[in-house]
């Protein structure tokens, strides 16, 4: 009897075993993968035309079906744990996450993961997902994340068969920089000259101390120059293509103004098409803290401080005599399209930059078709034209690169790491 018994109790502990190890390889082989689950779930494929990042905000743009709209549709990035939402802004037949260059997708809020790039669409209670294929031709593809503690997200937008986010923390690359610095002029350019004082001297001065305030509040800063030296405008190491070799999210170009009148004054310049909410606060910051005031130019003029330079017909029409008198074929250049180099040309085609090398003397700006570059702003931080104006300049240096630093580190943790924050 005690052998039956032992006979059965070892039967029952082998089909118990092979029932669990049974349902151990079905559950293994009814696990769907990610990938798998977001075929499952997309009804149909939309066209993206185009990607690009400019400053730390990624923005989309692509062919719609006839029956989204705004208020139905949304733009999502899918994780396998989370969804999150965007809006959309639809013209024609087309969509795109945002009409200024510098909102959008907030690149410094997305946690580490995986994420395909999606449209919703909610009708009847319905809700449906469009894949995205890639059809842009986009020349970059690599974000990184402003450094925090020597580390960073690389972002990288890839495309298997549907468009996705790729998002890993990873030790900040020696040549990655958050902000590049440019001390303007240099070298045999001086710029303005009053009483044998250099803009170019004071320029390199507030540079260096600037970039010291920012690096104790720990960003990775590159400068221009860091001595008088002359800068070529455009090729390998130039004053514009350093912000891209760098992929640095900001640049601050610093000069000082020249002119025969005898006021004093900020004049900050930005590009069109965005939002102004963070040179306009630095601009604010300033003249609350540093005893300097608006400038009383109005010529392109926004807002207080506030300046977007454009290209006027009369600029276009020297344009297009220049190039035929010196045998290239002009620039296709629009009103819109800013006048300022050092904000046109380190924006890639987001700015409209243009220099590709047709005007021998000028070289050639690698970067000009980029979809990924910096924030760029040129600030004039005081005028140059009086003995008052330079004593300003001389005896103001800390305090002026103080506040700037303090208003950039605190626009930066209130209202780009933080704001709306998904972590």
């Amino acid at each position: 009897m005690k052998k039956i018994l032992s006979i059965i109790i070892v039967i029952s502990i082998v089909v118990i075993y092979t029932t669990i190890k049974n349902k151990k390889e079905v559950s293994v082989e009814k696990e769907i993968s990610f990938e798998e689950k977001m075929r499952d779930i997309i009804v149909d494929n939309i066209d993206i035309t185009k990607y690009y990042i400019y400053g730390n905000h990624l923005n989309i743009e692509g062919k719609i079906p006839e029956e989204l709209n705004e208020k139905n549709t949304k733009l999502v990035l899918k994780s396998e744990k989370k969804e999150l939402e965007y809006d959309v802004h639809i013209l024609d037949s087309t969509f795109s996450t945002s009409n200024l260059l510098n909102e959008g997708i907030n690149l410094e809020t997305i946690k580490e993961g995986k994420y395909y790039i999606l449209l919703k669409i909610i009708q009847d209670e319905n809700t449906k997902y469009y894949g995205c294929i890639d059809q842009s031709n986009m020349i970059d593809n690599i974000y990184y994340t402003l450094s925090n503690n020597n580390k960073t997200n690389k972002v990288e937008i890839k495309s298997d068969e549907y468009m996705y986010l790729n998002i890993k923390n990873k030790k900040i690359p020696k040549n990655v920089y958050d902000i590049v610095l440019d001390a303007g002029h240099g070298g045999k350019d001086s710029g303005a000259i009053y009483n044998k004082n250099k803009e170019s001297t004071f320029t390199l001065d507030y540079t260096l101390s600037l970039k010291q305030k920012l690096e104790n509040y720990g960003y990775k800063v590159k400068v221009t120059r860091d001595k008088d030296i002359t800068l070529n405008s455009y090729g390998k190491n130039s004053r514009t293509s350093t912000s891209y070799e760098t992929k640095a999210k900001y640049l601050f170009s610093i000069h000082f103004n020249e002119n025969k009148v005898k006021w004093n004054g900020i004049e900050f310049y930005a590009a069109p098409n965005i939002n102004l909410d963070f040179i306009s606060s630095l601009a604010n910051d300033v003249v609350n803290n540093v005893g300097i005031g608006y400038a009383k130019n109005t010529y392109y003029k926004v807002k207080d401080g506030i300046y977007i330079r454009t290209f006027n017909s009369y600029d276009i029409n020297k344009m297009n005599e220049d190039a035929t008198k010196k045998g290239y074929t002009p620039y296709e250049i629009k009103e819109n399209t800013p006048y300022l180099y050092m904000i046109r040309e380190t924006g890639g085609f987001m700015t409209k930059a243009m220099i590709d090398g047709r005007e021998a003397n000028k070289g050639k700006n690698e970067y000009y078709q980029n979809n990924i570059a910096s924030e760029s702003y040129l600030l004039e931080l005081s005028y140059m034209n009086t003995n008052d104006c330079i004593n300003f300049i001389v005896n103001n240096k800390e305090k002026y690169t103080d506040v700037l630093a303090n208003s950039i580190h605190h626009y930066i943790e209130t209202n780009i790491k933080e704001k709306n924050s998904l972590n």
